[in-house]
């Protein structure tokens, strides 16, 4: 099935499901882009965790986040629902006894007990829900089966910033084409959904969960994703470094493609 194909899908999961057949997301991930927005995720997260942590990893991909953080915490229960992905999930995962993997889906948190994980990440559910309701209830059951005081990590997809590095990297006339409809300024939600960082603010407020910090996790890595290929080892390192050190400021918030709202969770 071809991309075209794949946009007409409208259920979420089975949408899902067809698009990691031909999107390599772990391919992504290993590009100095991805690895930014990786290397910059994975050091916030280790500022919360310690090896008695409990975390749920709820659309978990090919395991960019739960096989680092399986060296250092006490537990990982990682759901995955594609089966592309889960396949390669299960097979990288297998000398850890401490992840559980499961070819589930956000939709499947309800089954899951309350109060026992001490971190719960959502790296995947807001690529995709395109239904509010839905995206309420992940935030809600997020909250349930986190512990008082633990903390929920969220990541969403910048649409402005999408628009811009879609147009300097893959399509001049995005702002003529099927993708983008010129009346509501908006990009369609498909094959993943989008959100305006004032968007995204709004809805976890709105389920009463504390916003501690909003991070541009990749900043302008996908702007400059030519130009990070081409660098020395020396320059992307001092890039990174500059990157780390910048992706908190508020002014980088509107330039990223990702974002990631580290929140609290308070009962």
């Amino acid at each position: 099935m071809d991309m075209s194909e794949i946009l007409k899908i409208d259920n979420d999961l089975d949408r899902n499901e067809e698009l990691y057949k031909v999107f390599d997301e772990d391919k992504r991930l290993k590009s100095r882009t991805g690895l930014v927005e990786k290397i910059t995720t994975l050091t916030e997260i280790e500022k919360l965790i310690s090896s008695d942590s409990k975390i749920l990893d709820v659309g978990a991909g090919t395991g960019a986040y739960t096989l680092p953080l399986g060296q250092k915490a006490c537990e990982i229960v990682a759901l995955e629902p594609s089966s592309s992905n889960f396949k390669l999930l299960e097979s990288k995962s297998k000398t850890l006894a401490n992840i559980k993997v499961y070819n589930k889906s956000s939709y499947d948190l309800k089954d899951l007990e309350s109060d026992y994980f001490d971190i719960v990440l959502l790296f995947g559910p807001m690529y995709h829900l395109s239904r509010k309701e839905d995206r309420m209830d992940v935030l809600r059951q997020a909250k349930r089966v986190c512990k008082d005081d633990g903390y929920i990590l969220i990541s969403f997809i910048n649409h402005d910033t999408v628009l811009i590095s879609e147009t300097i990297n893959y399509n001049t006339n995005i702002f003529s084409s099927d993708s983008y409809i010129s009346e509501k300024q908006r990009l369609i939600d498909r094959p993943f959904v989008f959100f305006k960082v004032n968007e995204a603010r709004q809805m976890i407020e709105d389920e009463d969960i504390e916003i501690k910090e909003i991070i541009a996790s990749d900043g302008f890595a996908e702007v400059l994703s030519k130009q990070l290929e081409e660098m020395t080892e020396e320059s992307f390192n001092n890039y990174l470094d500059w990157h780390l050190n910048h992706c908190k400021c508020p002014e980088t918030l509107g330039a990223t493609n990702h974002l990631l709202f580290v929140c609290k969770n308070k009962k």
